[in-house]
């Protein structure tokens, strides 16, 4: 059973202004806030109530955000399908810069390989030197001593495996080794501790912000959109003496202006609404944690389903996010191909993985285990999943 939060009114007024400005709905929030901030200083009598500011957001410090600084930058430089496992990765950072799913878990919500995975992370490691990605605070002090050329395998590795000890000041651990004592502590001295624990340290943090949220919660999904700014748009009409008629018009295209946004900015969380009603539908037992694959579930499905285009579909889950009972998850990373008829890509991935030493199995053997479970898919297919499960480990 699902539940749908919807706080403002559904009536959508689908002009030749909605038509035309339907790219507004790939807008991540952020971006949606420029734009509606944008209008206001267009339009004269058009502001966003000083009480009803940005969710998450100190409007002052708005283009700070190092998301999008870091969008930009890899929007240029890498592929479609490379952009969307980038997406994925960066909906799995910390506050503070730490990836916090593996780049296995992460290879399987992007339906790609490790390989791949671990390729962009480092990319994303390299980003100006800031290694965002890393994996804890003794991932990233590693990577500082090697873009520093500083970094000694040996030292490291003592420090990295005997945090107690050091932190007592007792280096015992040191006899019997080729290490000298002096030389081991005056690193730690000049070298490690001159460290930043954090990629994003002070005021720069990674924030995501969500479209919204579903929750489970009395035995039901619930979704509810964070409506930030539909309702937060006023139009201040003027009251004009007779014979201003010139003026008058102009005050109509304004109001118009006005009724178009407010039009167009409901028309997004409806249509997101309908699409997030559909995810919930179909992937319920994987939201409320019953089971760990996801069903089939595709762009043209969604299209299908919520009789939206699939070019308005792919707008609207384009860099988007939403707050889970999993955790923060792209929009993209809640579906899932069909492998073979009833059979999602990952609900095959899940069934290989718990098969009893697949890794050892011949792609054959494990086809035809799969045969008898009812999915039926080919010997290049098995090895093709098994390959990128197994990069994973």
């Amino acid at each position: 059973m699902i539940s749908l939060d919807l706080n403002t009114r559904a009536n959508i007024t689908l002009n030749n202004y909605i038509l035309n400005s339907i790219s507004l709905f790939k807008y991540t929030p952020d971006a949606l806030y420029d734009y509606v901030m944008d209008k206001c200083n267009d339009n004269p009598l058009m502001y966003i109530k000083d009480d009803h500011p940005f969710v998450g957001r100190d409007a002052e410090n708005f283009h700070d955000d190092i998301v999008e600084e870091i969008r930009l930058h890899f929007g240029t430089t890498l592929s479609e399908s490379d952009k969307n496992i980038m997406q994925i990765i960066l909906g799995s950072l910390s506050p503070k810069g730490f990836l916090e799913a593996s780049p296995a878990k992460i290879a399987e919500m992007a339906n790609t390989s490790t390989s791949k995975v671990r390729r962009l992370i480092d990319e994303l490691q390299e980003y100006e030197n800031r290694g965002i990605g890393t994996a804890d605070a003794i991932d990233f002090i590693a990577f500082q001593l090697k873009r520093d050329d500083i970094y000694d395998e040996e030292y490291f590795s003592a420090f990295k495996n005997h945090l107690n000890s050091i932190g007592n000041d007792d280096f015992t651990f040191l006899s019997g080794t080729d290490m000298d004592a002096e030389q081991f502590v005056a690193y730690i001295e000049d070298c490690i501790k001159a460290c930043e624990i954090y990629p994003l340290a002070g005021e720069a943090v990674i924030d995501i912000v969500p479209e919204g949220s579903i929750k489970f919660s009395g035995g039901k999904l619930q979704i509810h959109i964070d409506d930030h700014l539909a309702d937060a748009v006023v139009f201040e009409p003027l009251c004009l003496t007779e014979g201003e008629t010139g003026f008058s018009q102009k005050i109509k295209a304004y109001h118009d202006e006005f009724t178009e946004l407010v039009s167009m900015l409901r028309a997004r969380k409806v249509y997101m609404l309908k699409i997030l009603n559909v995810i919930c539908d179909v992937q319920t037992d994987y939201l409320s944690g019953e089971t760990d694959y996801l069903n089939t579930l595709d762009q043209t499905m969604l299209a299908e389903l919520t009789a939206l285009s699939p070019a308005t579909i792919s707008r609207l889950l384009s860099d988007k996010y939403i707050s889970t009972p999993r955790g923060i998850l792209p929009c993209r990373g809640l579906l899932s191909k069909e492998c073979c008829k009833g059979h999602s890509v990952s609900q095959v991935k899940f069934v290989i993985r718990n098969i009893e030493n697949f890794e050892k199995r011949s792609d054959n053997e494990i086809s035809l285990l799969l045969r008898e479970l009812g999915i039926k898919i080919s010997r290049r297919t098995v090895n093709k999943y098994k390959n990128q499960i197994l990069q994973g480990k």
